[in-house]
C-alpha cells in the first residue's frame, strides 16, 4: 500500500514539517491598504489615450476617470473573490462602508457608487475569464465614437486584463 510516508519520508506525521506549513490570515485594514496604495499610483492616462479622450474634453475626462475608478473598484473585488473566497465580500464590505471615495458626501461619490455597482454587475458574468463585454460596456457608457468600434474594444479588453492581472499580482 502506498502511503505518504513511504513515498516522502518526514512528510506526514513528521512534526518538524507540520510546524513548517502556516496559513496566514490578512486584516481587512491590511488588504485594503494596499488597494489604496495601488490605486492611488493609478492615472489612467494610457486608457484614455486609447480611447481618444485627450486633455481638453474635461467633461469627458471626468466620466471616464469615474468609469476606470470604478472598474478598479470591481477588478479588485474579483481579484479578492479568487485570493481570500472566505473573506472577499466581508473585505469590500468593510471597503465600500469606510473609503473616502465612495462616502465624502460629494456629487462624485453619488455618482461613483452606482457605477461600481455596475460594473461588479458586469466582471461577475465571466469573471477573469474573458473582458470583451466589460470593454464593450465601459466603451457604450462612454459613448465613445469610432470608426474601428472592434479595435478600440479589444484593446481596452486588453487594458482591462493588464489592470486586473496588476491588481491581482500587487493584492498582498
Amino acid at each position: 500500500m502506498f502511503t505518504a510516508t513511504a513515498a516522502y519520508p518526514g512528510f506526514a506525521g513528521d512534526p518538524v514539517n507540520v510546524e513548517r506549513i502556516r496559513v496566514t490570515r490578512y486584516s481587512a485594514e491590511e488588504v485594503i491598504k494596499q488597494f489604496l496604495s495601488l490605486y492611488t499610483c493609478m492615472n489612467f492616462e494610457t486608457e484614455l489615450a486609447d480611447m481618444g479622450i485627450g486633455r481638453l474634453r474635461f467633461f469627458m475626462r471626468r466620466k471616464a476617470l469615474r468609469e476606470f475608478t470604478a472598474l478598479f473598484i470591481a477588478l479588485w473585488y474579483l481579484a479578492l473573490q479568487k485570493s481570500f473566497p472566505q473573506d472577499a465580500a466581508n473585505f469590500f464590505s468593510i471597503f465600500r462602508e469606510s473609503a473616502a471615495m465612495l462616502n465624502n458626501g460629494s456629487r462624485e461619490a453619488a455618482k461613483l457608487g452606482p457605477r461600481v455597482d455596475a460594473y461588479m454587475e458586469q466582471v461577475q458574468r465571466k469573471k477573469d475569464a474573458d473582458f470583451l463585454p466589460v470593454a464593450e460596456y465601459m466603451a457604450r457608457s462612454l459613448v465613445l465614437k469610432t470608426r474601428d468600434f472592434a479595435r478600440l474594444r479589444l484593446k481596452l479588453s486588453l487594458r482591462i486584463r493588464n489592470l486586473y492581472m496588476l491588481i491581482f499580482d500587487k493584492l498582498v
